[in-house]
């Protein structure tokens, strides 16, 4: 069963990457917002098929003295990312007169459609 989790849930991240990559290629800004919603939700709902199946097998399979540790490790990470998320989304935003000639106009697009490729590979690993 947290197999069956942990593989919808890297679908769910698949799916949501496709329908950002979907959104950059519109002009009609009500469609642009409508695709971000709903990727948001999908990636939302991703995680919430990830995170219990990580947390419960945090508890069951891990040795009774490390549980602490690894949960530390495993929310750690959550708000790293966070984190991380926040420094790039700025460096974007103050730099976007670099970013832009080097990457071209489709580098979101390539970016979603790269991260989506990923996790269809991480969804026929698991």
């Amino acid at each position: 069963f947290l197999i069956l989790r942990l593989k919808l849930g890297t679908f769910f991240a698949f799916l949501s990457f496709i329908i950002f990559a979907f959104a950059t290629k519109y002009e009609n800004q009500f469609v642009i917002l409508a695709l971000i919603i709903l990727g948001n939700f999908t990636i939302g709902l991703g995680e919430f098929c990830i995170a219990p199946a990580i947390i419960s097998s945090i508890n069951h399979y891990a040795p009774t003295d490390l549980r602490g540790t690894l949960f530390g490790i495993w929310f750690f990470s959550i708000g790293l990312s966070g984190y991380l998320g926040k420094i790039l989304a700025e460096f974007n935003k103050n730099f976007s007169f670099v970013i832009q000639p080097v990457l071209g106009n489709n580098s979101y697009y390539n970016i979603f459609c790269e991260t989506a490729i990923l996790a269809f590979l991480m969804f026929g690993v698991t």
